[in-house]
């Protein structure tokens, strides 16, 4: 059986939300739909400016910022809904990445901060909502990006051929697929 999840992520160019509906079954996976919804500007500044390094933020900054970051993800997966003319009853969940202020993997206490409520996202949809990706990861020793490998081997790996990925972003990864049979 094939079934339609939606990914919502921004990245370090603060510029819009990419949002993808994905078909995921029996034969893989398959882009079914892309949207990149802007960031406003006023936002965008205000990210940038609380992710500066040394900054000092309130938490009532940070809490309005997370907010309007996650009504900002809930207007970009709607905006895809209906570029793609996908109903909200056909998608069967969305992961959220939501805005990187801070990843700090090499330091004396690992974390990551990202923002955009996805609880804001819940309240708009009926389908499941996964958020807060990347703490996890980097609690288990990783660097933050647990859903990169998973995706390469499943979109790119062939068996009994090794191959390599290079994601290339804000943050640089690399994939080896070892081809095992």
């Amino acid at each position: 059986m094939t079934e339609i999840y939606a990914g919502l992520i921004s990245g370090t160019s603060m510029d819009g939300v990419d949002a993808a509906l994905a078909e995921v079954g029996p034969d893989g996976v398959r882009l079914a739909a892309s949207y990149c919804h802007p960031i406003p500007r006023a936002l965008a500044d205000d990210l940038r400016r609380v992710s500066e390094p040394g900054r000092a933020v309130t938490l009532d900054e940070l809490g309005q910022i997370d907010v309007r970051v996650g009504e900002l993800f809930a207007d970009a997966l709607d905006g895809l809904l209906g570029a793609a003319g996908v109903s909200a009853d056909q998608v069967a969940g969305v992961g959220s990445h939501g805005q990187t202020l801070r990843h700090a993997p090499d330091v004396a206490h690992p974390f990551t901060l990202q923002v955009g409520d996805p609880n804001r996202i819940a309240s708009r949809f009926p389908f499941a909502v996964v958020g807060d990706l990347r703490r996890r990861d980097m609690a288990e020793g990783g660097q933050g990006a647990p859903l990169t490998p998973g995706f390469h081997a499943l979109a790119f790996g062939a068996p009994g051929e090794q191959r390599v990925v290079l994601n290339l972003g804000g943050i640089a990864n690399i994939t080896v697929l070892q081809g095992h049979e």
